[in-house]
């Protein structure tokens, strides 16, 4: 049942943030599941509109009465340029300037490297086969071992296209 409830928690989600839009050329906004994410893009010698976006989204979450966490909002540059701008705090906290962050299991770095993603990956395929061992060690039919390590491997070979 809470599989359920999840799924309809998630629409609600959807439904109530349906109105959030970022009005900006060079922006862009994506609705996911429990989460929102934006970017920009500024190209050369322009002026960045991060802060209006950023702005705009806690106006929005106060008129709407939806709590933001803001221990959960993250900023990931990509930036080539010799000075980046600097936001206001959001309820007062600062924004949290992250190397990598991941965005529907792909994750993606500060200087546009893959590396990160790949990290994750060769974790977490470890983690199965690992596991996988520790189920062979304890003598599971062959059988059992394919129903299980069949999901999991095609899971991390997709990942990997």
């Amino acid at each position: 049942m809470s599989g359920v409830q999840n799924q309809i928690g998630s629409w609600l989600f959807l439904i109530l943030i349906d109105d959030l839009e970022i009005n900006n050329i060079n922006s862009k906004i994506w609705k996911n599941v429990d989460d929102t994410t934006t970017s920009e893009i500024i190209t050369k010698g322009n002026e960045s509109n991060s802060q209006s976006i950023v702005h705009r989204i806690v106006q929005w979450s106060l008129e709407n009465q939806v709590q933001l966490n803001s221990d959960k909002c993250k900023e990931l540059r990509i930036s080539f340029a010799k000075d980046t701008p600097d936001f206001d705090p959001v309820f007062g906290n600062e924004l949290e300037v992250v190397q990598n962050a991941k965005l529907l299991g792909v994750t993606s770095s500060h200087s546009l490297s893959w590396n990160a993603h790949f990290m994750n990956i060769v974790k977490k395929a470890a983690k199965r086969l690992y596991f996988l061992v520790q189920l062979e060690r304890a003598n599971l039919l062959r059988r059992d071992l394919m129903c299980y390590s069949t999901p999991h491997v095609l899971d991390l070979l997709l990942l990997t296209q």
